[in-house]
């Protein structure tokens, strides 16, 4: 897609963390547009366990990525995920 008139094209960057998920908006010159971050718990049931509700972390990316792009008010040409190291969610 691309951007209002002649603003350079908007790239969003989500990074699944332990406790947070965080939403980035950046123009292609670099500029940062806006931001957005969600946080949730880590369990430590036991020494070696973490334990996560990978709802709660489905629930955080859909809203900081909502509220980032809610902030632009234009299009969003690319999107970037990243995740934190060494993590596995299980679904089904």
């Amino acid at each position: 897609m691309a951007g209002s008139g002649d603003a350079p094209p908007v790239v969003l960057g989500v990074d699944i963390g332990t406790t947070s998920t965080k939403a980035v908006a950046y123009d292609t010159t670099g500029r940062q547009l806006a931001s957005n971050s969600v946080g949730y718990p880590l369990s430590e049931p036991q020494p070696g366990y973490a334990e996560q509700d990978p709802q709660r972390i489905l629930d955080a990316v859909v809203t900081s990525v909502r509220a980032t792009v809610a902030e632009l008010g234009r299009p969003v040409a690319g999107l970037s995920f990243g995740t934190a190291m060494h993590s596995l969610i299980g679904l089904d």
